[in-house]
């Protein structure tokens, strides 16, 4: 992938700047770029929004962006079940630290003054209804919750190009089990 450099991003954002109130910093995983907290403060400068996504495997540089007030909004993307063995299992991981941080990140994001939601990509074939019923219950009472409809076009993964997205009769069922455990809860792209 080419480099962008941050003149080019910034110059990017000016020439749209009237359709734009904030900037979305996605992945790869954030967090793991030793410059996001000066990234973040020189997109908050200018007056626009920052939100992060994350997969919650770094709640100390989270807590560091929210202290600063550099980001307004995180989002964080849960992966599985919120065990060691299945969780570190579907995120590809053998790192019990790992999953250890991201329950942190999780109870860092419920006790912070940032806005926030929690995720849930349905992968077909590594995640059923009663997994996503798990998650839920586990975020319970949390600001915001969304569980979200897979795309196998998106993936960087070949073996999941051919899977078929999650039966809307699924998402139905499983909406209806969780919708009343969060303050808002959201069922996307289906």
């Amino acid at each position: 992938m080419p480099v962008i450099t941050e003149e080019e991003i910034f110059a990017a954002v000016e020439k749209r700047r009237k359709w734009l109130d904030g900037i979305a910093i996605t992945g790869g995983e954030p967090t793991l770029q030793p410059d996001l907290k000066d990234f973040c403060a020189r997109v908050k400068e200018r007056g626009l929004q920052v939100s992060v996504a994350t997969n919650g495997s770094n709640p100390q540089v989270l807590d560091d962006l929210i202290k600063s007030g550099v980001v307004d909004y995180i989002s964080m993307d849960v992966k599985a079940p919120l065990t060691p063995e299945r969780y570190l299992e579907l995120a590809g991981i053998n790192d019990g630290a790992v999953f250890e941080r991201v329950l942190e990140t999780i109870e860092l994001l419920r006790n912070s003054p940032v806005d926030y939601e929690f995720r849930t990509t349905l992968v077909p074939e590594l995640l059923s209804p009663d997994d996503v019923i798990k998650i839920a219950t586990y975020l319970k009472g949390a600001k915001k919750y969304a569980i979200q409809q897979f795309a196998p076009h998106s993936t960087v993964d070949p073996r999941f190009e051919k899977m078929a997205p999650w039966p809307r009769e699924a998402i139905e069922r499983t909406r209806k089990a969780i919708s009343g455990m969060f303050k808002s809860f959201e069922v996307r792209n289906i």
